[in-house]
């Protein structure tokens, strides 16, 4: 997590399987639905599968996501992978101008 003119950041990186290479991978908004928890910022994980004919070989494929968030948000969600992620939140806090 990191804080740019006293907004928080959160990066987001890490490594999934797919069914063969060239998979694409993004994070994008997920719904948060009726009644939204303030605590935390829903995600979607977003494939974008290879066209033609590619070879069929299990492949890590690398994801990345920034996002600016509210100061009460404690964790992430990544709806589609039912995956919750706590911050860390032992990073200092930007100091007052």
């Amino acid at each position: 997590m990191t804080y740019e003119d006293d907004r928080r950041r959160v990066t987001i990186d890490g490594t999934l399987s797919c069914p063969r290479p060239a998979f694409e991978l993004a994070l994008d908004h997920g719904n948060p639905g009726i009644n939204p928890d303030p605590k935390e910022l829903v995600l979607m994980l977003v494939e974008h599968a290879p066209t033609g004919k590619v070879i069929q070989v299990v492949t890590e494929t690398k994801v990345h996501g920034e996002f600016t968030i509210k100061p009460e948000v404690e964790r992430v969600r990544i709806q589609n992978l039912d995956v919750t992620l706590p911050l860390d939140q032992n990073r200092p806090e930007p100091e007052a101008v």
